[in-house]
């Protein structure tokens, strides 16, 4: 589930319209629109709001379950592969690189290879 749909799950859950949420998060209802169909995604102030309305962790907000779990199945996939462990390690510290990971494992292997072009330039600009 997209973190749009998750926002429109937890508001309807919570009895409340696009438009009373717009209001809590100081935006208009178009706004809400365009995150709950995943064509806008909120700032990280808008992100920290919305886990406080819904009463939810920013990592069940962000991913759908606790990082910890995701991180923790992992882990009992990897057991004796030291790079992976690695990996997972750092995942466990970065939470931008899970987020960037959750973010790109529906993407084809073109598509993929086109976001590693882009993160070499990226890195070779001073």
């Amino acid at each position: 589930m997209t973190l749009g749909k998750r926002i429109c799950k937890l508001r309807k859950k919570n009895g409340l319209k696009q438009e009373d949420l717009g209001k809590k998060l100081k935006v208009v209802k178009s706004t809400i629109s365009l995150y709950e169909n995943d064509v806008n995604i909120p700032d990280i102030n808008k992100i920290k709001k919305l886990a406080e309305i819904f009463e939810v962790s920013l990592e069940y907000l962000l991913f759908g379950k606790k990082q910890s779990d995701l991180i923790n199945k992992l882990r009992n996939l990897t057991e004796n592969n030291s790079e992976l462990e690695n990996l997972l390690s750092c995942l466990a510290d970065r939470k931008d690189l899970l987020q960037l990971l959750q973010e790109t494992k529906s993407l084809s292997p073109g598509e993929i290879e086109k976001l590693i072009r882009i993160i070499k330039i990226v890195k070779e600009k001073p």
